[in-house]
């Protein structure tokens, strides 16, 4: 923005502007000489307005005490506070949220859609957050989360590469980081934003974001949560965070069998997430929380069989590691893991029919867990010695496992298992691992049942492309895989 100066560069005598122009002074018209004012860039103040493509930041102050991380027990001795980040929130992040009316149906949406499988956000306490506070009265890490609930219901345009929503979102996401905010809240929008990068096939953002969501869990604590915690207002929910980067780490890291977990993994002393019903009724509950090492029979809800699933996913990873380390592995231990994993989606089955539960993650999880343990061949890992017996059993299961996952796909197809704004992405690479098996016993055997299992499984992921655009990426690498076997 190019202004004139107040004084003329002649004479130096000041003049007051009139209106858009400065006035010839007196004494340069007396002198007949011209009248200049000399030209000066004057930079506009940095404000939070935005553009279709963009909004500027503005300054971001940073006030987070150093100490925290440099010296933790010194941080606490001195008894400082963690100040709140401050932030002017910018135009284009208020204009997604400014209605309020459709905002709260928004919510409503989420619960309905995503909270079923991914419960980590307090209903009630989300509820109050919006009925409590106007939004611009909110705290910055609250609305990028419910900035991120908006994101993670919407679906992204065939047509372009990336979504406004999406490009605001991960600027606020940064904002807010680059002022030194570090709340439960910043946790749980990055999980919903790793949602979004996961099932909208947006690599490598993902794997950075659910690893800033690890570090920030364990500067947090979360991932070792004390009885006071756990006993606390918030207890719960902490745990059913910390669960949800355990989640999203390991299923993004399927395919790389946890070579680049951003997490140690769940441990055996880790809360459970307590009943799925009770925690949204926000019924209390003062006895000790379910820990993983306990028993899978003792009863539980949905969510906990969810972190138990991934908790023996975690150790197919580490067999499967040794495995590429050449370790010669006893087949009694690949026995134990098929007949652990099997026992709990049994158990999860009976469980969900008896509930009435439509999607049910731990099926899922299972499923995959057996497919990725019993198929290490398919990615070019060679298999631990197995007895002919051993071999059968794994093939078998195998089979079962697949004619099992066509049974639920075709469900998915029909509408029983919940509409497709329903559908997790976490289940797509399950999938995909079952079509893909189904693809290479069809090569070996050229029974053509496995080639109908394949295209089962293979339809009911174009379905779920409606929702989630990675899905389309793991059709083209099916026909990329059948094609291969057809040249060969």
């Amino acid at each position: 923005m190019v202004l004139a100066s107040y004084s003329c560069q002649s004479c130096q005598k000041r003049k007051k502007r009139c209106s858009k122009q400065l006035p010839e002074c007196a004494a340069c018209v007396r002198m007949k000489r011209p009248c200049k004012y000399p030209q000066r860039k004057v930079t506009a103040p940095l404000v939070t307005t935005s553009t279709d493509d963009h909004f500027s930041p503005g300054v971001l102050t940073n006030r987070f005490p150093s100490s925290f991380f440099i010296d933790p027990i010194m941080f606490q001795s001195y008894g400082v506070q963690i100040p709140q980040g401050r932030i002017a929130i910018p135009n284009r992040v208020m204009e997604y949220l400014a209605d309020v009316t459709l905002f709260k149906s928004a919510v409503a949406d989420y619960f309905h859609n995503v909270h079923h499988w991914m419960p980590i956000i307090s209903r009630i306490r989300l509820h109050s957050l919006l009925s409590n506070r106007p939004l611009h009265q909110q705290e910055p890490d609250c609305i990028l989360l419910l900035l991120s609930i908006k994101l993670i219901l919407s679906t992204p345009d065939r047509s372009k590469s990336t979504s406004e929503v999406y490009t605001i979102t991960k600027h606020f996401f940064f904002m807010v980081e680059a002022v030194g905010c570090l709340t439960l809240q910043m946790v749980q929008a990055g999980i919903m934003i790793a949602l979004y990068e996961l099932g909208h096939g947006i690599y490598p953002a993902v794997f950075s974001t659910i690893a800033t969501c690890a570090r920030y869990g364990t500067a947090l604590g979360i991932d070792e949560l004390s009885a006071a915690d756990l006993t606390s207002a918030g207890g719960e929910e902490k745990v059913r965070v910390w669960w949800g980067v355990l989640i999203v780490d390991h299923i993004l890291n399927l395919g790389v069998h946890g070579r680049q977990l951003s997490t140690e993994g769940p441990k055996n002393n880790q809360p459970l997430p307590m009943d799925d019903d009770d925690w949204d009724r926000l019924v209390a509950t003062h006895r000790e929380p379910q820990r993983l090492s306990n028993p899978t029979e003792l009863k539980a809800g949905s969510f906990a069989r969810t972190a138990q699933a991934i908790n023996l996913l975690s150790q197919v990873f580490q067999y499967l590691g040794n495995l590429r380390a050449g370790l010669q592995l006893e087949h009694e231990h690949l026995d134990q893991l098929n007949r652990t994993i099997l026992s709990l989606s049994n158990l999860v089955e009976e469980e969900s029919a008896q509930r009435g539960i439509l999607l049910c993650c731990p099926v899922g999880f299972c499923s995959n867990a057996l497919l990725l343990i019993n198929t290490p061949y398919l990615d070019g890992i060679t298999a631990a010695r197995l007895t002919d017996e051993q071999s059968r059993k794994s093939r078998q299961l195998v089979l079962s496992e697949i004619e099992k996952t066509r049974i639920i796909a075709e469900e998915y197809l029909t509408g029983e298992r919940g509409t497709v704004d329903e559908t997790c992405p976490l289940f797509l690479s399950w999938l995909y691992r079952a079509a893909a098996t189904a693809t290479f016993i069809h090569q070996e055997t050229n029974d053509v049942k496995h080639h109908e299992q394949s295209l089962s499984v293979q339809n009911s992921i174009q379905d779920i492309s409606q929702r989630w655009r990675v899905a389309a990426s793991y059709l083209q690498l099916l026909e990329t895989r059948q094609f291969m076997t057809m040249a060969s």
